[in-house]
Formats: C-alpha cells, structure tokens, sequence
C-alpha cells in the first residue's frame, strides 16, 4: 500500500471591509497569522482608524510579545502631488509609528502603494 501525504501552504486573505467587520472579526483575528492594515492617503482618517483596529487584534491576540507580523499599507499614492506627496506620508509614517509604539508591535513594515499603477502591490504579498 502507498500512501503520501501532501503538505499545503496556506493563505486565506479577508477583505471584507468594515460593514462585515464585526461579523467575522473574533474568529479571524484569534487564528489569523498576519495582519495588513490598508490607509488611503485620501482621507487621513483611515489611518487614525487603524488603532482602534490594531488595538482590538492585540487584544484578542492577547499575547506576552506582539511578535505577529503586522503590515501597514499606505495606498493611492498615485492621488499626490510630487512636493506635498512627501510630507502626507511623513504625517501617515508618523501616524503608523506611533500606532507601533502605543502597542510594542515588534514585527512590522510599511510599505506605499498605489493599486491603481500597481505600484508594490504584490510587495504586499511577499512581505506576508
């Protein structure tokens, strides 16, 4: 009798925005592996938005060391102007650190997109 056993990577990615967000939240943040948090230098707010998120994933993580890797995406750079792109991304950089740093996040990147010129979109899925 021949028997193999076929290992698999595994990747699940949930896009479900906030409307489904607390639909599925506990489940996919309890198990879920890495975490990629999506701002839009559109609207500044979507990056404030994402301490309450990362806020509720260490929570639920409720780990020692946030040793989980936690990617932050600022995208529609396309959306910037030459000079002034430079300082919105200091003030999301800024933003993001200081998410890092209010919660001892020890694994983390950031990277600057723009899905629309697909820009380091795919940066994203090497860094996970």
């Amino acid at each position: 009798m021949d028997v193999r056993v076929e290992f698999l990577n595994y990747c699940e990615i949930w896009i479900a925005g906030p409307q489904d967000f607390d639909a599925f939240k506990n489940k996919y943040t309890k198990f879920g592996n890495c975490f990629i948090g999506v701002c839009s230098v559109g609207d500044f707010q979507t990056v404030k938005s994402l301490r309450e998120r990362v806020g509720y994933i260490t929570k639920i993580k409720d780990r020692l060391l946030n040793d989980f890797p936690m990617l932050f995406v600022i995208n529609k750079t396309d959306l910037l102007e030459e000079i002034k792109g430079k300082e919105v991304i200091e003030n999301y950089r800024k933003e993001i650190f200081s998410i890092i740093e209010e919660f001892s996040l020890l694994n983390t990147s950031i990277l600057e997109t723009s899905a629309k010129k697909r820009e380091s979109v795919t940066k994203i899925y090497e860094e996970i």
